[in-house]
């Protein structure tokens, strides 16, 4: 049977603060990564207060703050990083692999088969990934019986190209769907997956996604980090403004309905990979949900409260993305709202100052 792997609505989280190493989030050395579920990562606030606390809304203001003084596109400054790292630390790495993944094929290397389990010799075989469902990923071996003999010193090693058998070993390749722009299945060569792990692992071996090994080599570069961040919240933005304004749609340009839809379904393309699953339990069958990555439940999590009635926005005082349930609500916070009304006091002070000049002018012009 193929190794099995299901991976619940839990993430993880790092034992230690993330590292930023050649240009990539990453565990420190010795680190591990912890379980936790995210729901539970911030206290219950919902209806305690105009502006409410969410995991998601907390994601885009990071975002925001990060984008504001990036150097160049993608390309966060020295802050920024900082911030980023604060982020991963505290709530985990973005799956931004898993997210994208659907199957990752191996090369192929010299290993020990069993054939017909009466001898074992040294043969060819393939490791296939897959993720046929959310969450739910499956590794398959495939070995091939080959001829002539091979030495036991080759074991664990890469097989040259020149011996691969025509049909029967697949070409390795990342076969994976960009959800940041629904782009749409692509193929990728082995090349694209090195980037997401260090130290490397043996003959190219890259571990089952989600799995012990995986997390203690898997790590997320910063251009990557930043591409999915920023579509993440713009698609959220998006989605969650005409939300508010769906019964204006038909004033809306073609252009603006094909954008308002094209961030709705990179939401739901994220948020359709947290699937029910369903388990033998002490007494009966068991559900739970299982995702793939932490954006898919952040993505999970944004239409549950978008239904319940919330919507993110941006305070018009500091400019800063918050979560509210009150339509009226155009501040973060208190100390926004006070400014705010001392900005207006002055402006109106100002207006009349100016008009009690220009009176006055006039009466001395008039004499």
């Amino acid at each position: 049977m193929p190794k099995v792997q299901i991976h619940s609505f839990l993430w993880h989280r790092p034992n230690r603060p993330f590292i930023h190493s050649e240009g990539a989030i990453q565990l420190p050395p010795k680190g591990r990564s912890l379980p936790y579920n995210p729901r539970q990562a911030l206290p219950l606030s919902r209806g305690k207060a105009r502006t409410v606390e969410t995991l998601w809304g907390k994601f885009l203001e990071v975002v925001r703050q990060v984008e504001l003084d990036q150097e160049v596109p993608l390309r966060p400054s020295a802050g920024g990083i900082d911030r980023i790292l604060e982020w991963s630390s505290e709530f985990g790495l973005l799956g931004i692999l898993p997210s994208r993944a659907r199957k990752i094929v191996l090369s192929p290397i010299y290993e020990d088969i069993n054939l017909g389990g009466f001898r074992s010799s040294v043969g060819l075989m393939q490791r296939t990934h897959w993720q046929p469902m959310p969450g739910f990923w499956i590794t398959k071996h495939h070995s091939v019986e080959v001829n002539t003999p091979i030495a036991r010193q080759n074991l664990g090693k890469l097989v040259p190209r020149a011996v691969w058998l025509k049909n029967r070993l697949q070409k390795p390749v990342y076969d994976f769907f960009v959800w940041e722009d629904l782009s749409g299945p692509d193929f990728r060569d082995q090349i694209s997956l090195q980037s997401f792990f260090f130290p490397l692992p043996a003959a190219e071996q890259f571990p089952q996604p989600l799995s012990t090994e995986f997390w203690a080599i898997y790590r997320e570069p910063i251009a990557q980090w930043m591409l999915s961040a920023l579509a993440f919240k713009n698609a959220a933005m998006t989605a969650s403004r005409y939300a508010v304004d769906r019964f204006n749609l038909a004033n809306l340009s073609d252009a603006e309905v094909e954008h308002a839809n094209s961030a709705l379904w990179i939401m739901n393309s994220l948020a359709a990979a947290v699937a029910p699953i369903y388990e033998f339990g002490p007494h009966a069958l068991k559900q739970r949900d299982c995702s793939g990555s932490l954006l898919s439940i952040l993505a999970k999590m944004f239409f549950e409260d978008i239904l319940a009635g919330f919507r993110c926005r941006h305070c018009d005082q500091c400019k800063a993305i918050f979560v509210s349930k009150d339509r009226k609500a155009s501040y973060c916070s208190e100390r926004c709202r006070n400014t705010a009304a001392v900005g207006r006091y002055r402006a109106k002070l100002s207006i009349e100052s100016n008009a009690g000049m220009t009176q006055n002018n006039a009466r001395r012009n008039a004499k």
